[in-house]
């Protein structure tokens, strides 16, 4: 590895260290870690995939604004999805629908595996926000990512506050936090910082994440559109394109009383066939033009199955001084943070960072990136995926780690 090919990790460390990490508050505190506050470790660092720069198109690709302000609710909806603007705060519950009935969970040390069939109820509950510099996802509650095995079963075990599983990128590096007390930290470069490399899985897995989870909600029911350009044709008509080439048409079926949309239909230019539905409920307060409720489902004749149910609980939008260079690692520890690992990428080589201060490089059992092409072989993963991604990025971080993962039917019905 270069000399130059380096970031400290003093460098992502802030001085309002653990500030995000609930229960902590701005602790006006430079140290870090317990086993990482005596010595400054430098640790090569690889970029993020030059193709994810968009990351899920909910990460760091924040639009500057709309050319001129709205002049009405529906104007405001409307310009929500063309010009989404940074997103302050946002708490929203995603179905857990998306999950196939007949989701897998591992249990067992690798090689000696048996696995539990399950379905998810309900919805699972994150904590977001999207700035131009950064982002953080923050899993609230969720059956896919909080479990332990109890005599050889799998039992749902939610976080204790401030030890929640966090996702997020500052404008330096991308990073996650694992669950629990003592924590899995691991972090990859952004460009223009270098050691970028194809094989480099983090950004991808949380491009994954963030199109699962906050995507669906940002892009308001709109799933098979995340990541395209919205276009609003009339008032009344849209079309979606990506890099150029048109996508998708649509319209807005049925409005209230302020022009809101109460019901949207869709077409694929690939599908025309296929009608997709997404029926909005707005709330009474707050931020009266974007939904609370998002119901999808597809349209057969005069027939519409409902499949999924979302929901914004909270948003709030602008621009938040206090995240100027994006989301840092540190704002989500606690000044007495013990790490159980620290770990890097480096082009396609997973680093573990010793007590000591070196780099140890990470042998697995299996190629993990076998299992990450399997994992996302499927177009849009859904929350199954979520499920197969979280267990990725845990088995990069984590040496032996419960791996979840899902059939590969999971994502055919939808």
């Amino acid at each position: 590895m270069k000399t130059q090919d380096h970031l400290e990790l003093s460098d992502i460390r802030t001085p309002a260290l653990g500030a995000r990490s609930a229960g902590i508050g701005a602790l006006g505190s430079a140290r870090g870690p317990k086993w990482l506050a005596s010595r400054r470790l430098a640790v090569t660092l690889p970029a993020v995939l030059a193709c994810c720069a968009a990351l899920g198109a909910a990460s760091t690709n924040v639009p500057v604004g709309p050319p001129s302000p709205p002049q009405s609710l529906a104007e405001s909806f409307r310009q929500f999805l063309s010009h989404r603007p940074p997103i302050k705060d946002i708490v929203f519950r995603i179905s857990n629908a998306y999950a196939s009935p007949d989701l897998e969970v591992g249990i067992g040390p690798p090689g000696r595996t048996h696995t539990e069939k399950f379905d998810f109820p309900g919805s699972s509950t994150y904590e977001a926000a999207v700035q131009p510099k950064g982002y953080y996802l923050k899993f609230l509650d969720n059956p896919a990512t909080y479990f332990v095995i109890t005599n050889g079963h799998y039992v749902y075990k939610p976080p204790k506050p401030g030890e929640e599983e966090v996702y997020g990128a500052d404008e330096r590096v991308v990073w996650s936090l694992g669950k629990g007390y003592d924590r899995v930290a691991g972090f990859t470069s952004r460009p223009p910082y270098p050691g970028a490399s194809p094989k480099n899985t983090q950004p991808v897995v949380q491009g994954w994440l963030l199109r699962d989870t906050l995507d669906r909600v940002l892009y308001l029911g709109l799933d098979h559109l995340i990541g395209s350009k919205i276009v609003w044709d009339t008032p009344l008509q849209f079309s979606a394109s990506q890099q150029g080439q048109p996508e998708a048409f649509g319209d807005v079926v049925s409005t209230n009383s302020s022009g809101l949309p109460l019901r949207l239909e869709y077409r694929l230019r690939k599908a025309p066939s296929t009608i997709y539905v997404v029926a909005y409920s707005f709330p009474a307060k707050g931020t009266p033009y974007l939904p609370r409720r998002i119901t999808l489902g597809r349209r057969a004749g005069a027939k519409t199955l409902w499949r999924y149910t979302n929901f914004i609980d909270e948003i709030d939008l602008g621009l938040d001084a206090t995240a100027a260079q994006g989301y840092h690692l540190s704002d989500f520890l606690s000044a007495d943070q013990v790490l159980a690992n620290l770990v890097t990428e480096s082009n396609g080589v997973e680093y573990k960072v010793t007590r000591a201060g070196n780099l140890a490089v990470v042998k697995f059992e299996k190629d993990p990136y076998r299992v990450y092409r399997q994992a996302t072989a499927k177009p849009g993963p859904g929350y199954g995926g979520i499920a197969a991604m979280v267990a990725v990025s845990a088995g990069l971080l984590i040496l032996g780690a419960w791996a979840l993962r899902r059939r590969a039917n999971s994502r055919s019905s939808h």
